[in-house]
């Protein structure tokens, strides 16, 4: 078959969905090895583009076409349009490809394919990257810079998918989440409800306030638990609580809703739901349909149980007991229990000088002390003095979100996992000294420090030694 023609006909068999049980058969025989010869370095761009798209449209995967365009990646990126660039890469990703040639040529000539792209174009090129696990600094310093013109101008899944590969990748991109906080209402009024969700997953990997988009989900709650799928559900509520966010309406709704979410849940769906009810603090508000939700994770099988998922419930359990009785979870505490052995506790340079100041001071105390003593490790106190129960939490800048103003950017509202921490530690009958970073960055010199922590000592009505 002709170079060009080989490429429309996977196409066309692409687009009309034309799969059947003989789709691998077709692709194998019109991509043999020579085809792509001809498809790869006589084609046209568009061509190629069109093939990989097929190709992972169908599902079928072709080593031999994307070994090709991995050696043609420099010309492909260099003189192929943002679409057929953006296309290409959406198909590595979507058959798991990684192409390093082609995506080290899209960081080079990132600036290109922001500048000329549409929006769902450099979405799906940052989609494709986050999705493969490859950095692309350049790429995502042009998204930055054209921010306000991608959320202006892209639908709610280009704008979350977009979001979610930032997050993906750990690359903050400032002004694109302040753009999206500016536009939180058309995102909620337009977009559906994995598209908020991702978008508001996001911002919390993130720890980046955006206040009305998080405003805008609380008025939308109904729409969004009851169009939502299960993960769509638990995601927004985890990403709610990682705030602290006060939504009331949002988890009124799935406890209105909690029995049909649970019963078609995973488990990372149950564990991020338990794990949201007890950071927010209203498990006990609404207890009955939490008690619904407890009953299916206790259920789950050990060999379900992956570490983060275990590590949720866990959390769940224990901030939640100290205020209504609740069944053990004899397989999550024996997860656990396997799981904490083999997590060893490192203290920082920051926490160990923190230390060494208190010992002058008088103050007896160990690192890393776990309030619960079967647990070592399990939520651990920076440092502590187990005899006069008196916690000390240096908070990093991680325990704070960062403020959506790209010109402020100092953290300096406490997240909810860092409030519930607080609040576990307190139920439990420790008093709980907080040293924030900021604090003790100011303070500069080891004198000041001293007298800082004195200080802190003295206004929670309590002796350093």
């Amino acid at each position: 078959m002709g170079s060009t023609r080989d490429g429309n006909v996977l196409h066309a068999v692409a687009k009309f969905q034309l799969k059947s049980e003989n789709t691998n058969i077709l692709v194998n025989t019109i991509l043999d090895e020579d085809c792509m010869k001809v498809i790869t370095y006589h084609g046209n761009i568009q061509s190629i583009s069109n093939t990989a798209w097929a190709c992972a449209t169908l599902g079928v995967d072709c080593p031999s076409l994307f070994k090709a365009i991995n050696e043609k990646a420099p010309f492909l990126a260099e003189n192929g349009n943002s679409q057929a660039i953006a296309n290409t890469a959406l198909a590595c990703a979507t058959l798991g490809v990684k192409c390093p040639s082609l995506f080290k040529a899209i960081n080079v000539n990132a600036s290109f394919l922001a500048e000329n792209g549409k929006p769902q174009d450099i979405s799906n090129t940052a989609w494709a990257c986050a999705t493969l696990g490859v950095e692309c600094p350049s790429l995502f310093k042009a998204i930055n810079k054209k921010a306000s013109f991608l959320v202006e101008n892209g639908s709610p899944q280009a704008i979350a998918n977009t979001a979610w590969a930032c997050a993906t990748l750990v690359v903050e991109c400032p002004s694109l989440f302040k753009a999206i906080n500016e536009k939180a209402p058309f995102l909620a009024e337009n977009g559906n409800s994995q598209d908020i969700a991702n978008t508001a997953w996001a911002c919390a990997t993130l720890g980046v306030e955006c206040p009305s988009l998080f405003k805008a989900i609380n008025e939308k709650a109904s729409f969004l638990v009851e169009n939502g799928s299960p993960q769509d559900i638990a995601n927004t509520a985890w990403a709610i609580s990682h705030f602290g966010w006060q939504s009331n309406a949002f988890f009124r709704v799935i406890s209105s809703n909690m029995d049909s979410i649970v019963t078609s849940g995973d488990v990372q769906c149950i564990a991020n739901l338990c794990y949201a009810f007890a950071i927010m603090g209203c498990a006990s508000k609404y207890e009955i349909e939490f008690r619904c939700l407890w009953s299916h994770a206790i259920e789950i099988k050990i060999e379900d149980l992956n570490n983060e998922a275990c590590w949720q419930l866990l959390q769940a359990f224990f901030m939640v007991s100290q205020t209504m009785s609740m069944a053990q979870p004899k397989t999550l505490l024996l997860k656990s229990d396997r799981f904490l052995k083999g997590t060893e506790t490192v203290s920082s340079r920051t926490q160990q000088e923190m230390s060494d100041l208190l010992t002058k001071l008088g103050f007896v105390h160990e690192i890393e002390v776990s309030p619960f003593p079967d647990l070592s490790g399990f939520l651990a106190i920076d440092v502590a003095c187990k005899d006069r129960m008196i916690a000390i939490e240096f908070d990093g800048p991680s325990h704070f979100l960062r403020e959506i103003n790209e010109d402020q950017p100092q953290r300096r509202k406490e997240n909810g996992p860092t409030r519930a921490k607080r609040r576990l530690l307190e139920r439990l009958g420790w008093s709980v000294i907080n040293v924030c970073y900021w604090e003790w960055q100011e303070a500069g010199t080891k004198e000041r420090k001293e007298q800082l922590l004195a200080k802190k000592f003295s206004l929670c009505g309590m002796n350093v030694t």
